[in-house]
């Protein structure tokens, strides 16, 4: 499996559906991800289990507007825990939400 931010940006976004919140879409799109990999290990009935931190930096209003709906928070937490999860050994140890700041460079817009 690879934990390349683009593609896992891009199972992200097939996990979750035509039916999600637009919200979703809209972080998704505009996130700079950054993976953090193996930060736990276990072993499970089924072998060693790696699972990686993720953390989305977005604009500060996209921040605030997740604050505000924290069931399209939950959408996107569980799609990143399914993108992740689909090959087995791999799970999603937890999934961060910052903001932009200076330090990370300015908003690029969209993705495409």
């Amino acid at each position: 499996m690879t934990l390349d931010p683009h593609a896992l940006r891009v199972r992200t976004v097939a996990a979750l559906g035509s039916h999600a919140d637009a919200l979703s879409g809209t972080v998704l799109a505009r996130a700079e991800i950054e993976v953090e990999p193996d930060a736990a290990r276990w072993e499970s009935s089924h072998g060693l289990v790696r699972a990686h931190l993720v953390t989305l930096y977005v604009p500060a209003d996209l921040v605030l507007a997740l604050e505000a709906r924290p069931a399209v928070r939950d959408e996107i937490v569980a799609a990143f825990a399914r993108a992740l999860g689909d090959t087995p050994g791999h799970a999603l140890a937890d999934l961060r939400i910052e903001p932009v700041t200076p330090s990370r460079g300015v908003d690029r817009g969209p993705y495409r």
